[in-house]
């Protein structure tokens, strides 16, 4: 009976009926989950930003107040020495990841924070504030310190493939602000 017919797009099975949109979605945060791997070294070079911000730009010109006897007028001349010296240090720091590439850029900033940590705490307290030297070594490893964190939001971003790079480095970005990156890091260091 012809009336009982029915159109072959009515007879379609609801499964295959899905909206491209979600299928869309489903496969973009399929893709995020994937880059895992790439997190765990985004909220790593995250920590080591964070780090050097704590240092450069909170706690530092406290701690040189509080605990090296610092006038708060020199305090405040060392970081504000250090935040001009970081401008073209920046631009340095960029170029130099232009030419050795950002992986090596960043493993030259971490063993320099690492170097410069000590002596940036150790040279105020041993030497008279008094004395330029003190002054100048201080300006010149916090401007290093940082100049040379300005490749990390780079490469962390950089980590992950193009499609899904903005949502993934704001996803570990999140993760890693929240305090939980360095217990995800060390979790997942243990069980690879």
């Amino acid at each position: 009976d012809p009336s009982e017919a029915q159109d072959p797009s009515e007879a379609q099975d609801p499964s295959e009926a899905q909206d491209p949109s979600e299928a869309q979605d489903v496969e973009f945060w399929c893709e995020i989950q994937q880059t895992w791997r790439a997190g765990l070294l985004c909220m790593a070079g995250l920590a080591m930003d964070c780090a050097y911000n704590a240092i450069g730009d909170n706690f530092y010109k406290s701690w040189l107040i509080q605990w090296a006897g610092f006038p708060d007028l020199q305090a405040s001349g060392i970081v504000l020495g250090s935040q001009l010296l970081s401008i073209p240090g920046t631009v340095a720091t960029l170029a130099l990841a232009d030419t050795i590439g950002l992986a090596k850029t960043g493993l030259v900033a971490s063993l320099a924070g690492v170097l410069l940590s000590g002596p940036l705490f150790s040279v105020p307290q041993s030497l008279p504030h008094r004395w330029i030297g003190a002054y100048g070594f201080v300006v010149l490893a916090l401007g290093a310190v940082n100049s040379l964190r300005a490749c990390f939001g780079t490469w962390c971003c950089e980590l992950f493939p193009v499609q899904v790079r903005s949502t993934a480095f704001g996803f570990y970005f999140m993760l890693a602000h929240f305090g939980a990156g360095p217990f995800i890091i060390v979790s997942a260091a243990l069980r690879l």
